[in-house]
């Protein structure tokens, strides 16, 4: 006797790519010139609300939001750090989705021996509006290639290495 049982065997799920339009800012904390280390975060908002809330997270302190509602205009925000000196750099290559999870492949762009950079303090930070998503619990990773610019040619130092995770909820 044969049964046949729908939906009991796994489904192959698909990763594809987003339509994205991110947002380089090399002064995301306006000449900030403290100790600020790298950060992945889920920022709700207008552009302009996510590099207001990467300051409030970085200067300030506040921790950052996990739980968001079906209305909230979501944002990925990855961020370097501060520098002493410009030559550091963010690209973003793409975002995939799987599901509930998001990965993000950037390259962090540093000055090489050499190169002339700017002699001020810079905050590298990309906002990558995501948009409003469904209820459920949301993972995203951010994977970067570390790409060493030299006045003759780029050098890569390593390739699409997990460099962080962030989680959140969407209710």
């Amino acid at each position: 006797m044969l049964i046949a049982v729908s939906g009991c065997l796994p489904q192959k799920v698909e990763r594809h790519e987003l339509e994205i339009e991110p947002v380089l800012d090399h002064y995301a904390l306006n000449g900030y010139t403290e100790s600020a280390g790298e950060g992945l975060y889920v920022i709700p908002g207008s552009i302009k609300d996510a590099k207001s809330g990467l300051q409030e997270i970085v200067i300030n302190g506040e921790p950052p939001k996990t739980v968001f509602s079906t209305g909230d205009e979501l944002n990925f925000v990855v961020f370097r750090g501060v520098f002493p000196t410009g030559g550091f750099s963010i690209e973003i290559r793409r975002v995939e989705k799987e599901n509930t999870f998001f990965f993000i492949f950037a390259d962090y762009i540093d000055p090489g021996k050499g190169m002339a950079v700017t002699h001020a303090y810079t905050s590298p930070a990309v906002i990558i509006p995501i948009g409003r998503l469904e209820r459920g619990n949301y993972r995203v990773m951010l994977l970067v290639t570390k790409v060493r610019r030299t006045a003759e040619g780029d050098e890569i130092v390593y390739e699409d290495r997990e460099k962080a995770m962030a989680e959140f909820s969407v209710k």
